[in-house]
């Protein structure tokens, strides 16, 4: 054994959201995942609390 401690790898840092993924009737509860696919979102209806999964696609398609 060398004695050296393992080198720990930097973190990835948590990149500003610059997109609206607002909702009619919708609060947006943040990304799913975090990286590069933060277009599928967490939300929770806010009449009925009901918790779900959206997906965003973009306007230019």
């Amino acid at each position: 054994m060398s004695g050296r401690a393992p080198q720990s790898r930097p973190r990835r840092q948590q990149r500003p959201e610059p997109h609206d993924y607002s909702l009619p009737r919708c609060r947006d509860d943040g990304a799913l995942v975090l990286g590069p696919k933060s277009f599928v979102r967490k939300a929770t209806e806010v009449s009925s609390g009901r918790a779900g999964i959206v997906k965003h696609l973009p306007s230019n398609v």
